[in-house]
């Protein structure tokens, strides 16, 4: 897929943070269908930044410049003078759009055809709803994979059309808790082992791990959605 920065921004030897400058990239460019971005923290921090510096970047892209940062190095430079050319047109969208206020349909209205923002919100449930409640509004949140304790625990899945997780099989020893008896201590708990979990009821993880971790509960509810030879596939509870 086409992707809003040059090529030579994710591939060069240069000792430098190019983060400033992929965001200058994303933003002239109104067409952005969707963000990629491993942890939906950091896209929470991305829409922050915007925020407080959004008369900066609008400046940047009007004028073809790089104001942040440290000084470019040649090489970026020369990227730069290739590639970010003025556009006073975009820019003036911009400023329109941020000095109206950020609300939870910013996102939509910087890039009007975005569709979905690809993440990870495995152990950021606050910091998802924020994002949601604050920049992104009904943006869907695509999980690339799910992560606890330290162990990858799940990978996206699009099955059949419907987003969620597909758990990994010998990732952990895998038990639930149904969501009525999270309450309790797991010794008094009858916990159920993957087959025995109910489509479209919440539970707590519960993993068994090589690394060390004996029954730790995660704190972590899942929803199940079906299971496909005790494979769960699930979503993650926001």
């Amino acid at each position: 897929p086409d992707v809003t920065s040059p090529q030579d921004l994710f591939f060069n030897d240069v000792n430098y943070d190019t983060r400033y400058l992929h965001l200058l990239f994303a933003l002239r460019d109104a067409d952005v269908e969707i963000i990629l971005q491993p942890k939906v923290r950091w896209t929470h921090r991305v829409f922050e930044y915007i925020e407080e510096n959004w008369n900066v970047l609008c400046d940047d892209i009007k004028n073809g410049t790089v104001s942040m940062g440290d000084t470019l190095p040649k090489e970026l430079q020369d990227v730069i003078d290739r590639f970010l050319l003025p556009d006073k047109q975009r820019a003036d969208e911009l400023c329109k759009i941020f000095s109206e206020g950020f609300d939870s349909k910013v996102a939509k209205k910087i890039w009007p055809k975005l569709t979905a923002i690809y993440t990870n919100r495995s152990g950021d449930n606050e910091v998802y709803q924020d994002l949601k409640k604050r920049y992104i509004g009904e943006v869907d949140c695509i999980d690339l994979y799910y992560d606890t304790c330290g162990t990858i625990v799940g990978v996206g899945d699009t099955k059949d059309g419907e987003a969620g997780l597909k758990m990994i099989e010998r990732a952990a020893f895998y038990e639930f808790i149904p969501l009525e008896d999270m309450g309790k201590d797991i010794e008094k708990i009858h916990t159920l082992l993957p087959e025995e979990v109910v489509s479209g009821k919440k539970y707590e993880l519960v993993i068994t791990t090589s690394a060390g971790l004996y029954r730790y509960r995660t704190g972590d509810v899942i929803i199940v959605n079906r299971s496909d030879n005790n494979i769960l596939r699930y979503t993650y509870d926001v």
